[in-house]
């Protein structure tokens, strides 16, 4: 008998700016996309306002997987008044006698999931028992993605690209 295993995270969207800013940046988080897969509940859209530097987060809600073929698929992607932008698509799964995981699948340059608001290392896949609720914060570095543009433009070569985007 196969049986259902239902995965609960409370997540964040957050956005990390280097320092206080000029003007205030209004940003446009949007949980769950059209391709996501077997997402009992996907959180909910949220806006913030950004005025200082460092983590500044929404409370997105609960994202909750339940698949009983196959893994959970979820994404979370913001939009800010200063053109930046991005999106993350993580995978939720619990292997049999093991803990219950989120994975990233696609993600923009710059973006890490971690479990407190406090800036981490980056992270490709983050474990806990899947009995407990989970909070997750997705963090989004939309000057770091801006700058890794920049030279990815700017450069001459296609092979100047891809290996100065791969620092």
């Amino acid at each position: 008998m196969m049986r259902l295993i239902i995965l609960v995270a409370h997540v964040y969207g957050c956005v990390v700016y280097s320092g206080r800013l000029q003007k205030p940046i209004h940003i446009e988080f949007t949980a769950g996309a059209a391709n996501d897969k077997c997402m009992k509940e996907t959180g909910n859209s949220k806006n913030i306002d950004v005025s200082d530097g460092g983590v500044q987060c929404a409370d997105i809600g609960n994202v909750k997987s339940g698949c009983i073929t196959g893994d959970s698929y979820w994404t979370l992607s913001y939009t800010g008044n200063d053109t930046h932008s991005g999106s993350i698509q993580v995978k939720f799964g619990k292997p049999v006698g093991k803990d219950a995981y989120v994975d990233i699948k696609k993600d923009g340059r710059g973006t890490t999931i971690c479990t407190t608001k406090t800036e981490c290392s980056y992270q490709e896949k983050i474990q806990w028992p899947h009995k407990e609720r989970q909070p997750l914060y997705f963090i989004f570095y939309p000057e770091h993605h801006a700058a890794q543009m920049a030279i990815k433009m700017d450069s001459p070569h296609e092979d100047d690209k891809h290996e100065r985007l791969e620092l």
